[in-house]
């Protein structure tokens, strides 16, 4: 008990320190943001660099306004567009930037960016605000450890192809640099479930911990002098325990990372003082000790994923009549698999089903043949020699590459179950680890009972002549999810990002599968701009019979299923009424003049969905709608603009709720403030998505219309 107590006194105080240092590591005074200011930086982290954009993390040394230059010590997120300067980790470098405080999307499903800057302790993020400004003051200093892994790094890619996916890897499995992978190997590692491998695992520095004990060990008892100084068991574990902290201090210490550093370290105590080691102790006080040293690493993803696996291992191994070697093997690989399922589906929405089968050939490959040929040609120093271990390396990882893509089109790859309710995935770990229970036990059969909370669970009850709308945080940019009792349909996906990727992909397919809607009846993309169409493709992929309906018919033909949004179509699903109001004429460009306008509406209630048309689309549908146009909730014209939402079609619509879809500190300053001033003057209630996050609408046909803002009632992490 007094045990206990102990350990609760140093985590709470780990705690508070950690929460104080953390909360005065996002304090950037409020006149630094909006505005070009100078910056004195040092390179920390090149989070992804590609031939349009490079993301790094850096930290600010000096902060210069109009007025004055200030030190300032905080941690940024930066965007380079075009650059063709190259910062390296551990340069300083001087530039213009722009900066704002940090905001993520709020919908439900989606990555909580907000809470993960916050345990990284990034206090804002912006851009370069002209590349001509860049300046390098500081070179890297060769003998610090940022030049030691500098210079690991120029070998590396001076002995492999430039920019392979051979040179990624290694770059990954070496230094744990996985700025230079692309998106299309980032995607078949994740579909084959093999992304583990390239994070530095408790697997990876095991291992080499574990080569240069054996190693030390055989050395040391050819020496009969250093046996009596030393016994060999102990310098090995001393000299392993060492290696074991500089692999993970070159790798950037992540959650795995300490975790095995951690486990290695106990058990180098216990070799030392002569004690029995017992694995389960080993990983109780790993556990206790981690939580202490990074009390925030609870709130990752990556923590508990470590520690699970970890977990499984053992429980799968402890307790059970012995087994051959290859079906322990099996064992693991599928306890793995099932047993992070649950966690999979609640973070990620998707697990590969196909992972039991890659891991298999993968494990092996990367942990005793790549990663030990990787280690080694990158710190030798006979050029001949590590560029044909290099050569080796690269031929396997190609051929490793080869395999894992032979199983993605020939095998089926990816689970898409998610559930954003915590009680259910709690209950479907539960139902894991009975199926993973020994058979005498027989507690097996018992496990369908805790999985049919996640099998049969529906996020939303919807009634017939009832519909609900969801306007979707995608920032700048707008995406709308629509639905009724037994149909969906989808208006508009969100925009796509300079530096790669997507708000289809980060907050618009995380919802549609946290909701389990496994198809979309209808996509209505209202016209041609990239911040409405989005990453159509993607979706495609996800909902390949979906109907599509828009007026961009010009740059969307490609596509099947196509056809042009015109005025007057007419439909109903479950006692709903959608009717199309706009555009008049046969669309074909989709400019923001023939944006599709959507009306929606039961016996009571009505919403209207308008696109980006402008003012004088706007009279255009007084003129052919008038008092028809009236609606309960409107969403408003081009993220709320001052070339649109006129007094006059505000009037005659009379809404109640005006929505605001725009991203938070948004370039354009939208919503304009002559359209607030607008609906403030005529009695609407204004709701912004960059306030509310996902604005939640409920339409009952004989009720009130029920709002919900996710910002305000999220508890996800």
């Amino acid at each position: 008990m007094v045990k206990l107590k102990c350990i609760f006194c140093l985590f709470l105080l780990s705690f508070i320190v950690q929460f104080f240092y953390f909360y005065v590591a996002h304090q950037i005074p409020e006149h630094y943001f909006f505005k070009k200011i100078l910056v004195k930086v040092s390179i920390e982290k090149v989070v992804k660099r590609s031939v349009q954009t490079t993301r790094l993390i850096a930290k600010t040394q000096q902060i210069c306004d109009n007025t004055a230059c200030k030190k300032i010590y905080k941690r940024i997120e930066l965007s380079l567009y075009r650059c063709y300067k190259k910062p390296q980790v551990g340069e300083q470098w001087q530039f213009y930037i722009k900066i704002k405080p940090w905001h993520g999307y709020a919908n439900p499903g989606g990555f909580n960016s907000e809470l993960w800057a916050f345990i990284h302790g990034i206090a804002a993020k912006g851009y370069v605000y002209t590349n001509k400004s860049m300046r390098r003051i500081a070179t890297i200093n060769p003998y610090s450890l940022v030049g030691i892994k500098n210079i690991i790094r120029d070998r590396i890619i001076s002995f492999t192809s430039k920019g392979s996916d051979a040179q990624a890897i290694i770059l990954a499995l070496v230094l744990g640099d996985k700025s230079e992978m692309t998106y299309q190997l980032r995607q078949l590692l994740q579909i084959t479930g093999t992304s583990h491998l390239l994070a530095i695992s408790g697997l990876h520095i095991g291992l080499i911990s574990g080569g240069a004990y054996l190693l030390l060990y055989w050395l040391w008892r050819l020496s009969t002098y250093l046996c009596r100084w030393i016994p060999a068991k102990k310098a090995a574990g001393i000299f392993a325990l060492i290696i074991a902290f500089l692999y993970a201090l070159i790798s950037g210490m992540g959650s795995p990372a300490i975790r095995a550093l951690l486990m290695i370290a106990i058990l180098t105590y216990a070799l030392c003082k002569h004690q029995r080691i017992n694995t389960t102790i080993v990983f109780y006080n790993a556990f206790l000790f981690s939580i202490i040293i990074q009390p925030f690493s609870l709130l990752n993803i990556s923590f508990w994923l470590s520690y699970l696996a970890i977990f499984l291992i053992l429980y799968v191994i402890s307790y059970r009549y012995q087994l051959s070697k290859i079906i322990s093997y099996w064992k693991i690989q599928w306890a793995i698999t099932v047993g992070l399922m649950p966690i999979l589906f609640f973070y990620f929405h998707q697990s590969a089903s196909i992972g039991m089968i890659t891991n298999l050939f993968a494990i092996p490959m990367v942990s005793f043949i790549i990663l030990p040929l990787s280690f080694i040609a990158s710190i030798f120093h006979i050029d001949l020699i590590s560029h044909y271990i290099f050569n080796l390396d690269s031929q396997l990882i190609n051929f490793l590459i080869w395999l894992l893509g032979f199983c993605k089109v020939h095998l089926f790859g990816m689970i898409y179950v998610a559930t954003d309710n915590l009680m259910i995935v709690i209950s479907a770990i539960i139902g894991c680890l009975l199926l993973l229970s020994p058979l005498q036990l027989r507690l097996n059969g018992f496990a369908i009972i805790f999985f049919l909370p996640l099998i049969f669970y529906q996020p939303r009850h919807i009634d017939e002549n009832d519909f609900s709308v969801s306007i979707i945080d995608v920032g700048q940019g707008l995406s709308i999810l629509v639905r009724t009792k037994f149909h969906n349909l989808v208006y508009d996906l969100g925009s796509i990002y300079p530096s790669g990727g997507s708000a289809t992909q980060s907050a618009v397919l995380p919802l549609l599968l946290t909701q389990k809607i496994s198809k979309i009846d209808k996509l209505i993309v209202s016209h041609q701009d990239s911040d409405h169409v989005g990453d159509i493709n993607l979706f495609k992929h996800y909902y390949p019979n979906t109907e599509i309906l828009t007026s961009a018919i010009k740059k969307l033909n490609y596509l099947p299923n196509i056809k042009a949004c015109r005025a007057g179509e007419i439909w109903v699903w479950d006692g709903v009424v959608f009717k199309i109001l706009a555009p008049e004429s046969s669309p074909y460009i989709g400019d923001n003049h023939e944006s599709c306008v959507l009306q929606i509406s039961n016996q009571q209630h009505q919403i209207l969905l308008t696109g980006d048309l402008a003012s004088k689309d706007e009279k255009q549908l007084l003129k052919a709608y008038a008092k028809k146009l009236q609606a309960e909730v409107l969403v408003l014209s081009h993220h709320g603009s001052k070339y649109s939402s006129s007094k006059s079609f505000l009037s005659a619509i009379n809404p109640k709720y005006a929505i605001v879809s725009a991203g938070f500190a948004n370039r354009f300053h939208f919503p304009n403030q002559s359209v607030l001033q607008r609906c403030q003057s005529l009695g609407i209630n204004v709701l912004r998505t960059d306030k509310c996050g996902m604005i939640d609408f409920y339409f009952p046909r004989h009720a009130a219309l029920k709002l919900a803002c996710y910002r305000y009632k999220r508890i996800k992490i």
